[in-house]
This record gives C-alpha cells, structure tokens and sequence, in this order.
C-alpha cells in the first residue's frame, strides 16, 4: 500500500512521544532512551537524559568535526567523535532537517512554529536566529549548494511538491522542477550545476532524477517496488546514496547496492558523506558512520531535558477480573436522521443505541470497525473497518444485517453521506477529500492532498 508525499512526512516526522506528553513534530525519544531513569528535580520538573532517536535527520560540519541532528522538536549539535549533546534551539521552534553552510558558519533548518513548514537560518552556536520563508505554503528539506550563495528546498504549492532555489540574502526564489509529479529532497550536485531529488507520480516517490538550472532533467533512479528517500552525492560526484523503503524494511543504498545491514531500520534521510568511502546516517537510533563494504561505528550521544511532570494518583485496575464491567472508550456517536437512534464505535464494533433502551453490537467481527455514518433514509451505516486487511469503508444495511465493502484504495476514514444518499465523502490516505458512488463504487478525487483536513460533513436535513 502507497503513501502520499503528505503522508510520508507526517509519518516520518511527527510523533507524540516522551516524558510530560509532549507533542514532536520532528525526532522522538527512543526505547532506550524511555528506559533511562530520570533523576526528580524540583517539584512538578524531571531532568532525563536522551540517548536515542527516531526519524532523526543530521548533518556533518564542513570539517567534519561536528554533527547537527534533532531531537525532540530541538536541534543539537555534538562533537563528531560523539559526546554531550549541546542545544540550539528552543521547544517552540519545533525544529528539524538541518544543514550546515559550506563554509561552516550557519545552519538552515525546518520550523513549524505557525502552523506551516518554513525555513530559517542561524549561527551554528544557535544565534542569529532568522527566517527565511513566510506564507501557508510549505518549505522543507534545505540544503546549502556548495558555494553557499543559493539553498534548494521542496516548496509545497497547489498539493505538489516541486525543487525551489532561493537565496538566503535576498530571498528571491526560483522554480526548478514543474509538472504533475511529487518532486522532494533535494541535495545538489558537488559542482552545484545540478540538484538530484525524489519523484514520482503515483502515492509514492519511486524515482531520484536530475535536473539543471536550464530545466534540463534525466532520471537516475527507479525502483518497481517500494520507495525512494533522501539522496547524496559522494564529494567526487561519482556515487549517489540512496534510501530503499519496502515493506520488509529499509535499506541504505550506494550506486544500487545495498551496504547497511540485514534488518537495519535505516531512517528516510540522506545519509552524508565523510569520504568517498565512508558515510554519516541515522538508524537504529543511532548516530552511525559506515565505511562501504567495512566497519560501522555508532557515534554515542547524551542529549539532556527537563521536562514537566504530573503527580498522578494511582489506580486500582482489576484485570484479571471476568464480571462485566462499564464501557468507557466510546467514539464517534452519530445520531440517526430520525432522531431515535444514536450508532457509535466501542471495543472494535459498531454499535446501535434506541431511545431508552440498551445498545447493540450490530458490527461485532472480531476486527477493528469504527466510524458509523448514517445513511439519509438511516436504514444503512458507512464505517470504517480493517476486515479486508487494510482500512477501507463498508455498509451496513439494518434491516437485512448485510455488509458490503464500498472502498478498495487502502487508507479511507472519516465518511459522510451525500444528501441524497448516492455517495459517501471520506478522506483517503489521510489526505485527500475523496468520494465513492454507493450503487458503483466509482471513487473521485474532490481536493488535495489537504494539509491535516478534518474529515467531511453531511449537510443538515430537515426532521422527519
């Protein structure tokens, strides 16, 4: 099953996560770092220390003696050789995807402290904090050309993502990919002639290809199965490295060769380049260095927070015990179009409440169903079910107990019934405004993909 380029990001990088129950728009704490004990400071404060990340992006200093990485919406910088970590930015920054200029004096990164992904720049000490980009278009994925006079970022305009190349002086920016295609992660060239990037115009990016500042474009890369992340240039231009995603895992690539390790979850960021031979990623958790075809080193990192804490009143859970006990997880009530009924989602099934008396599980398979949405008439129920192996949206008719799956694409949720009853809006792969014909199960496209879209509304209809 596809994702959306939306989709991808959001998976990759965000996360709740981490003590206090903060919310991470970029890295989050890892197992290990869970386990850590944390040491009580004053009241309602606890100080841990973060020796793990997931999703982490970094970057390697010009000379190569330093690393830039986030984690926990914070960036960081530690020593190349591993170490205490030391902060740079501040929690409402939301910061990610950092990148050092060329000639080691700044770093650009990725904000989210408005609502949208733009960039900002700041001196590798974390001063000379200032923004770059403005407006409700996404910015995301910068990365310094090597002269240091120009930043190639993925810019998200009309529900695509296209290559832009702007100066950090001046602010002008230039379109450099067009088209139809999802077009995201860019990494120049080392003569900066060029900026190869990720495409692909089905739900996933499948392809790296190259394009100049003429508009002249070749493909590099293609892949039948899966897809493609973060590619990098070794300095002498002669090889480019590569993230493969597929369903079995993820793998580090140079040149079409696999080099990380079997069963190595290789994070979807490009990896950098410290020789010809020999890279910086991030997997496993880990800061790594990897000499191709050789050794791999784990660079380790202590990352201190302190965060806020809840006293919290222990509860007295009786799990083992076999009486029946008061259903308090319920979700999504939906009240019939009559007014008698309310339909509503608790342990995994669909459930029908009349006025005053006791509900029913009218949906009770041993899946995973959720979602109901009356049909105008309200002799049928749309709702959400992973039956079929994937999350689709089915019907229900009350009357004949029947069920039928409307949806084939993989990822539905959220529906809502068309005022005459012909169709059910939903939103598909967790972006995209999308309907399905009741009668035919022709599906049609309607908008995005949506940055975050709450699911449709039916219109109000008059009481029966």
């Amino acid at each position: 099953m596809g994702i959306t380029r939306r989709t991808f990001v959001k998976r990759s990088g965000q996360a709740a996560a981490g003590a206090g129950a903060v919310w991470l728009a970029g890295s989050t704490v890892g197992p290990a770092a869970q386990a850590l004990a944390a040491s009580r400071g004053s009241a309602g404060t606890a100080h841990i220390t973060v020796t793990e990340a997931t999703n982490a992006s970094a970057a390697l200093s010009p000379d190569g003696r330093t690393i830039a990485f986030d984690l926990l919406n914070l960036l960081w910088t530690v020593p190349a050789a591993g170490g205490e970590a030391t902060r740079l930015t501040d929690i409402e920054q939301e910061a990610t995807e950092p990148d050092f200029s060329p000639d080691g004096k700044r770093i650009v990164f990725v904000s989210y402290t408005d609502g949208n992904f733009h960039l900002w720049l700041m001196n590798t000490d974390g001063t000379g904090l200032r923004r770059l980009t403005t407006g409700t278009a996404d910015h995301r994925e910068p990365r310094f050309s090597p002269d240091g006079t120009r930043i190639a970022c993925a810019v998200e305009t009309g529900s695509r993502y296209a290559i832009h190349v702007l100066s950090p002086d001046t602010g002008k920016s230039e379109i450099w990919t067009r088209g139809t295609a999802q077009e995201a992660q860019p990494v120049w060239t080392p003569d900066g002639s060029a900026i190869a990037f990720t495409t692909g115009t089905g739900s996933a990016p499948r392809g790296i290809d190259l394009v100049d500042a003429s508009s002249a474009r070749r493909t590099l890369v293609t892949v039948s199965d899966g897809f493609v992340a973060g590619p990098s240039f070794s300095p002498d231009g002669s090889q480019l490295a590569y993230i493969h995603l597929t369903k079995a895992g993820t793998s580090l690539v140079v040149d079409g060769k696999v080099v990380s390790d079997e069963g190595e979850d290789v994070f979807p960021f490009p990896a950098r380049w410290i020789s010809d031979d020999e890279l910086l990623h991030t997997a496993d958790g880990k800061l790594r260095r990897r000499v191709i075809g050789g050794t791999t080193q784990d660079i380790e990192f202590s990352a201190g927070v302190t965060v806020s804490t809840v006293d919290e009143r222990p509860s007295n859970r009786d799990f083992d015990s076999t009486a029946a006990q008061q259903v308090k997880g319920i979700v999504g009530p939906a009240l019939s179009p009559d007014g008698n009924r309310v339909a509503f989602a608790a342990l995994g099934d669909i459930w029908v409440m009349h006025r005053g008396a006791a509900p029913e599980a009218v949906v009770s398979d041993g899946h995973y169903n959720t979602a109901p949405a009356w049909s105008p008439d309200g002799r049928t129920l749309a709702y959400v079910s992973d039956r079929s192996g994937a999350v689709e949206l089915w019907l229900y008719e009350l009357g004949s107990g029947e069920r039928r799956q409307l949806t084939g694409l993989g990822d539905a949720d959220a529906p809502a019934w068309s005022p005459d009853g012909r169709s059910v809006a939903f939103v598909a792969d967790g972006s995209t405004l999308t309907t399905v014909d009741v009668a035919t199960g022709d599906v049609r496209k309607v908008a995005g993909p949506l940055n975050a879209p709450a699911g449709p509304a039916s219109p109000p209809t008059a009481s029966r």
